[in-house]
């Protein structure tokens, strides 16, 4: 590979302003934001591209599903790559406007996980709280519960 960070933001950013400009404030704080990744900010550029979010779908996921707030975004990718969202679940909380993924349990489970990652830095709207997204229809995270049927909901709700 010979491309350097500017080709792959370009390339990744498919034209869309918005997209660029996540993909470099990525790259300029996410170290601050997550500094147990092991490449700093590439690291979550990496893992939009092994998600296949490229583009318009980008921005939709830094201002749609986690309201333009960075560290939540870098979060939800993290969540992802530790196993607690899956990755379908993502996609479609992309495609539907955050629908179906929970960005306060995302936040909860990243912290303990991962003590060092910063909710406080990185961009100006980092203070925001995180977006409550409604449940959707589609895969949701937790829809393996064992017990429990389709369409029943779980005892204490």
């Amino acid at each position: 590979m010979h491309d350097s960070l500017i080709d792959v933001a370009t390339k990744m950013g498919e034209g869309n302003p918005g997209a660029l400009t996540v993909i470099c404030q990525i790259i300029n704080n996410g170290a601050r934001i997550d500094p147990d990744s092991a490449l700093g900010g590439l690291g979550a550029v990496l893992s939009l591209d092994t998600h296949g979010i490229y583009g318009s779908r980008i921005w939709m996921l830094y201002k749609d599903v986690c309201g333009g707030n960075l560290p939540l975004m870098l979060a939800a990718l993290r969540a992802v790559q530790l196993g607690y969202v899956p990755e379908n679940v993502l996609n479609h909380a992309i495609d539907n406007r955050g629908a179906g993924l929970d960005l306060g349990e995302i936040k909860t489970r990243v912290a303990e996980r991962l003590p060092g990652f910063s909710f406080n830095g990185g961009d100006n709207e980092d203070e925001k709280e995180a977006p409550q997204n409604p449940p959707a229809p589609g895969p949701q995270a937790g829809d393996d519960t064992p017990g429990q049927e389709e369409g029943s909901e779980p005892e204490g709700v």
